[in-house]
């Protein structure tokens, strides 16, 4: 029979407190942007925010793909990491256009790829520092349109 003391009852206790809100934080994101963007559901919210932190993810240097992942919470950073491989140099994205068609391979067919990755960059931009946001405006700066054109979530 294994025993814990108290002390490491106590340690397992504050770990699984900290998945908890892990999953909490995670889960309200999701539903923040399934409300903020009018999706359908946490699957389409959790699709859009996966493309546009891979499509930004993959046209950042290394240090900035870090940056950029220590502002988001555990869970999503985790997303945010799949599949990365930081060897190559960074795609370069040349115009909005072209992002948007990479984000649009990611999301449910008929959702307005536009619309998705607008509201997904105005949520990032509400959640996380503002020097983070700055510096990868100054990268990508063509993602940002003066104004956010307001539209239809669906094509």
């Amino acid at each position: 029979m294994i025993r814990i003391n108290s002390r490491q009852a106590a340690k397992h206790r504050k770990e699984v407190h900290h998945l908890d809100k892990t999953l909490m934080k995670a889960n309200e994101w999701l539903k923040e942007i399934q409300n903020e963007l009018h999706l359908e559901g946490e699957l389409d919210a959790y699709a859009s925010l996966r493309a546009v932190l891979h499509g930004l993810r993959d046209h950042l240097s290394t240090d900035e793909v870090a940056q950029l992942g220590a502002q988001l919470p555990v869970l999503i950073r985790g997303v945010y990491y799949e599949g990365w491989d930081p060897r190559p140099k960074p795609e370069r994205v040349h115009n909005p256009q072209q992002f948007i068609d990479e984000i649009k391979k990611h999301i449910r067919e008929g959702l307005n790829p536009t619309y998705v990755t607008e509201g997904i960059l105005r949520f990032l931009e509400n959640r996380m520092g503002e020097g983070e946001i700055n510096s990868i405006k100054r990268i990508l700066p063509h993602l940002w349109p003066a104004g956010i054109r307001e539209g239809s979530v669906m094509d």
